[in-house]
Parts: C-alpha cells; sequence; structure tokens
C-alpha cells in the first residue's frame, strides 16, 4: 500500500532542461570563487621553487584506456 508519508522523504523529479540550468549555475559559481582566489596570486620570479604539476599518469592513462 502506499504510504503519503514516503513521497516528501525524496526531492520532486526535475526536467532535463532545469538540471542543466541548475548544472550551468553551479558552474558559474565555481568559476567566480577559482577567479576570486586566483586574483590573489602573484609570479614571483625570485622564488627559490616552482611547483610542477606531473601529468605523466594521467597521459598514460588516457592512451591505456585509447589502447584497450
Amino acid at each position: 500500500m502506499y504510504d503519503p508519508a514516503e513521497r516528501n522523504k525524496w526531492p520532486p523529479r526535475t526536467q532535463p532542461a532545469e538540471d542543466e540550468r541548475l548544472a550551468r549555475l553551479e558552474k558559474t559559481a565555481r568559476l567566480k570563487r577559482l577567479r576570486s582566489y586566483a586574483s590573489w596570486l602573484a609570479p614571483d620570479a625570485y622564488a627559490q621553487f616552482h611547483d610542477e604539476i606531473d601529468c605523466s599518469a594521467l597521459i598514460e592513462e588516457s592512451r591505456s584506456l585509447r589502447l584497450a
């Protein structure tokens, strides 16, 4: 038997267009936050150490996925 209280446990389903709009709004908010953090950064030519991101693992993973 259907319990009316069960209906309130799950959020109502949204339309695909609404999901896309919400995803865009979230992405825009994240980009704005990232830009505000990036605005605080300033390159330092005299810095003793420079961080580098090693992407070789990602490249190897993508190559192995293409070969599979």
